[in-house]
């Protein structure tokens, strides 16, 4: 029986309303570090809409930790050890792209015996300037310069951990002669219309970016061509929903390639890589 305090109130009820009203995104795992929730905060901060979606799955399950292994030192610690850690510098994936955030976590003890963990995390003070140099103008997703410091740590995962990622290269067809036939403004729109796109069904799995002029970048952690042709599929039925651009009917024509890092084990080759895989389609 839940204990109450002295206005009656139940004790479990006063925490877990604390809990999802705190100002920052918190999480509570079990001792197998599998989540049991997580605040309004951080539901909010992931994009979703149930607490349900997040229940019984671990991080690595929810795809949002690039360098998961590492993480997975850390909760053990916490774990196993009972060690607090405090501002803990991570980095987790958010609407295609890498976020820097301080992470806290606690054991969560019953009768002596640690359970679980509770933690928190804020992001880290960001320099206005220098992310104005990684971001793109036109589309608000990451530049070449974003893009290539993000996908290094894609690198490190593999180099350290064994964890293969893929690239996807995405061009959009005849980009060129359409800015001559249909103007900037189009062209523009065009291309806001498709990055947007891209940023939404890449989500919280990986990264997106846009590599140069009509060039795209994804980026997502697996290893098996069934789920890289299956993310493809997905991006081709939303891109295939949309039928006007900037109040102009229209359909989008692009081409894709992909290369997994084990393909070349050499960032600049995958890429090239990818990109002749998608110029021949």
């Amino acid at each position: 029986v839940a204990k109450k305090n002295r206005t009656g109130i139940d004790a479990r009820l006063l925490w877990r309303n604390l809990l999802l009203e705190f100002d920052r995104p918190v999480f509570w795992k079990d001792k197998n570090r599998k989540y049991l929730g997580g605040n309004r905060k951080f539901l909010e901060y992931f994009g979703m809409d149930n607490e349900m979606d997040l229940v019984g799955k671990t991080a690595e399950e929810m795809g949002w930790l690039v360098e998961a292994h590492r993480y997975r030192r850390d909760d053990e610690e916490v774990l196993l050890r009972g060690i607090q850690t405090h501002d803990v510098p991570a980095e987790v994936l958010r609407k295609g792209e890498l976020h820097a955030v301080l992470t806290s976590r606690f054991p969560l003890y019953d009768n002596g015996e640690i359970v679980g963990l509770l933690g928190y995390f804020r992001e880290a003070a960001e320099d206005p300037a220098a992310q104005d140099q990684t971001r793109d103008s036109r589309t608000g997703l990451m530049n070449y310069l974003g893009l290539y410091g993000a996908i290094m740590k894609y690198q490190d995962s593999y180099l350290f951990w064994g964890s293969d990622f893929a690239l996807f290269f995405l061009n959009l067809s005849d980009f060129r002669s359409l800015v001559g036939t249909m103007g900037e403004e189009y062209s523009n729109a065009l291309l806001i219309r498709f990055a947007n796109v891209l940023r939404e069904t890449v989500g919280d799995r990986g990264l997106t970016g846009r590599f140069e002029e009509d060039h795209f970048l994804a980026v997502l952690q697996m290893s098996d061509r069934k789920d890289a042709e299956a993310f493809l599929m997905e991006l081709q039925k939303n891109v295939a929903s949309i039928h006007d651009v900037g109040g102009v009917p229209s359909t989008i024509y692009y081409n894709a390639g992909y290369a997994f890092y084990s393909e070349t084990e050499d960032l600049q080759q995958q890429i090239r890589l990818a990109r002749d895989r998608g110029m021949k389609e």
